[in-house]
C-alpha cells in the first residue's frame, strides 16, 4: 500500500509542473481583463484546536486546517490567472475551445495534481489518525508519537507514521476494521461538509466545487487500486496480524477491512463464507458514484466555469416556493460493523441549512438503523450564526476495540441507542468592509458529547468533545 502511494504521489507531483508550463506558455497570449462577474465570493478560513484531544486531531481538525495550505494555493493561483490570463478567454466570450482546454489543463489539472501529491490525506487523516485515537484513548499511549509533521502536507514537510506506529499491540478487531475504511471515510466526511457548504448558499465559488469533485473521486479511485482475498494467505494471517494481500481487484485497505470484519469479530474463517464480501464493497462504490449531488456539482462547474469562464456557480436545487429549496443526495460508509447506507434530504431557506437523514446497515450480520437532522446558517442577532445537529442510531455494540477474539453467539446481535449531539456557533468579532455578505473576523466553535458509538467522522470514544478557533471570511 506504501509502495502504490509512494508511485502515485511520484507520478501525480508531474501534473502541477506540466500545468504550470502550460500557464507560462498560455500568459503570453492576450486576453481580455478580468469583469466584474469574475469576482470570487467570501469564504471561511478557519484555524482551530481541539482542547479535549490536543494529540489526536479529528476529522473536523482535518477539514478546517489541513486543507488551508491547499485552499491557499488553489485560491492564489485562481486569482492570478483571472487577472492576468482573463480566466483564458483569449478574446472572446469564453475563448472558444482553447479556452476550455485551458481551463481544463491549466486551471483544473494543476489543481488535481496538488492536491492528490501534496494532501497525504489518506494517510494522515485516515490510518495515522486511527492509530492515534486507538493509542492515546483504548491502547498503551506511548506506541504512537504526536508529532505536528504528521499532519502537515507533503510540501510543507508532512511526515507518515511508521508501519509499527500505525498498527500498534493489542488493537481488536473493531479498531483494526476501522482503521482500514478510515482513510475512506476521512474523503467521505470532507466530501460531505464540503456539500453542506456549497448547498447552503445560492452561489459558490467554482474551486469549492472543484474540491467537492476532488473529495469524491479520490474515494472513487481507491476502487482501481489493487488487492484480492485470497483463502491461503488468509489462512496464514493470525487475528490481528498485518500483512499484504496482494492481486487484481480494489484497494488493499478493503481487503483487509473485510478480512478483519468478517474473522476477527465475527468469527468466519474461510472467505467462501463472508456475508460482507467484495462485491458489497463494489455495490457501495456504485451507490456513491450515483450521487445526485456529485452529477449536479460537476455539471455545474462544467457548465459555469469550464465553458463559461466564470469564478462562481450555483448547483440547481428542487425549488419548494419563493425562499426555499430541497436536494436529495447518497451517501456510504464503512463502519466497525459493515456498510452503511445514508440518504439525506437537504433543505434551503435564505441562508441556513437542514439535513435530515436516514441511515441503514447491511444487516447480515446485525442490524443497525438510525437518523439525524443537521442545520447550519441559523442567523441570530448582531451577525452571529448557529449550527446543531442530533444524530440517533440503533448500533451494535464496540466489543472488540482492545479484545481481539470473535463475537460469542451470546453477544452478535446486542444492540445500544448510539447518540451524538452537538452544535457549532460563529460569532463576529471585528468587520471590515460592507455589503451583504462583509469580510470579518470571527470565533468558530464546535462542540458536543456522544457515548461510545461509530458515527461518520467522529472519535469511537465517549465523551464530551470541543473544537474551537479563530476564522477569517474573505
Amino acid at each position: 500500500m506504501r509502495q502504490l502511494y509512494t508511485n502515485r504521489v511520484k507520478h501525480a507531483r508531474r501534473i502541477p509542473a506540466i500545468g504550470l508550463s502550460l500557464l507560462a506558455l498560455a500568459g503570453r497570449v492576450r486576453a481580455e481583463p478580468p469583469r466584474e462577474a469574475d469576482a470570487f465570493l467570501p469564504e471561511d478560513w478557519i484555524v482551530t484546536v481541539e482542547p479535549t484531544h490536543p494529540t489526536h486531531r479529528g476529522m473536523h481538525w482535518y477539514y478546517d486546517d489541513m486543507m488551508l495550505p491547499y485552499r491557499a494555493i488553489q485560491r492564489a493561483k485562481h486569482a492570478l490567472e483571472t487577472r492576468y490570463g482573463g480566466n483564458w478567454r483569449l478574446g472572446g466570450e469564453n475563448g472558444g475551445a482553447a479556452g476550455v482546454a485551458l481551463r481544463f489543463f491549466v486551471g483544473t489539472v494543476p489543481d488535481f495534481g496538488l492536491f492528490m501529491a501534496g494532501q497525504n490525506l489518506h494517510h494522515a487523516a485516515g490510518h495515522d489518525a486511527a492509530a492515534r485515537e486507538f493509542a492515546l484513548s483504548f491502547g498503551d499511549r506511548r506506541s504512537v508519537p504526536s508529532r505536528f509533521t504528521q499532519v502537515l502536507p507533503n510540501y510543507l514537510g508532512g511526515r507518515l507514521l511508521r508501519t509499527a506506529e500505525r498498527q500498534p499491540d493489542g488493537r481488536g478487531a473493531d479498531a483494526l476494521s476501522r482503521a482500514m475504511s478510515l482513510p475512506m471515510e476521512a474523503e467521505l466526511v470532507f466530501g460531505y461538509e464540503q456539500g453542506k457548504e456549497l448547498l447552503a448558499s445560492r452561489s459558490s465559488n467554482a474551486t469549492a466545487v472543484q474540491r467537492f469533485l476532488l473529495y469524491r473521486t479520490r474515494f472513487l479511485m481507491d476502487y482501481a487500486e489493487n488487492g484480492t482475498l485470497d483463502q491461503a494467505f488468509i489462512d496464514s494471517q493470525q487475528p490481528g496480524a498485518s500483512g499484504r494481500i496482494s492481486g487484481p481487484g480494489f484497494s488493499t485497505d478493503f481487503t483487509w477491512y473485510l478480512h478483519y470484519l468478517n474473522r476477527n469479530r465475527y468469527g468466519v474463517l474461510r472467505v467462501d463464507d463472508y456475508k460482507l464480501k467484495t462485491g458489497d464493497i463494489k455495490t457501495a462504490f456504485y451507490l456513491q458514484a450515483a450521487d445526485p449531488l456529485m452529477w449536479t456539482a460537476l455539471y455545474a462547474w462544467g457548465r459555469d466555469y469550464l465553458v463559461g469562464a466564470r469564478n462562481t456557480t450555483s448547483l440547481p436545487m428542487i425549488r419548494l416556493g419563493a425562499e426555499a429549496a430541497y436536494f436529495p443526495s447518497l451517501r456510504v460508509f464503512f463502519s466497525p460493523f459493515g456498510v452503511e447506507y445514508f440518504q439525506d434530504n437537504y433543505a434551503r431557506r435564505r441562508g441556513a441549512l437542514a439535513n435530515a437523514y436516514w441511515t441503514v446497515g447491511d444487516n447480515r450480520y446485525e442490524k443497525r438503523y438510525g437518523a439525524g437532522l443537521d442545520v447550519r446558517g441559523i442567523s441570530l442577532p448582531h451577525g452571529i450564526t448557529l449550527g446543531a445537529y442530533v444524530q440517533l442510531h440503533r448500533q451494535p455494540l464496540l466489543s472488540r476495540i482492545t479484545d481481539q477474539t470473535p463475537l460469542s453467539p451470546a453477544e452478535t446481535g446486542q444492540g445500544h441507542l448510539a447518540y451524538n449531539l452537538g452544535g457549532t456557533l460563529q460569532i463576529p468579532v471585528w468587520t471590515f468592509g460592507s455589503g451583504p455578505d462583509p469580510r470579518r473576523l470571527f470565533l468558530h466553535a464546535r462542540a458536543g458529547i456522544k457515548n461510545l458509538s461509530w458515527f461518520p467522522g467522529e472519535y469511537l470514544g465517549s465523551g464530551a468533545y470541543v473544537q474551537t478557533g479563530l476564522g477569517v471570511r474573505l
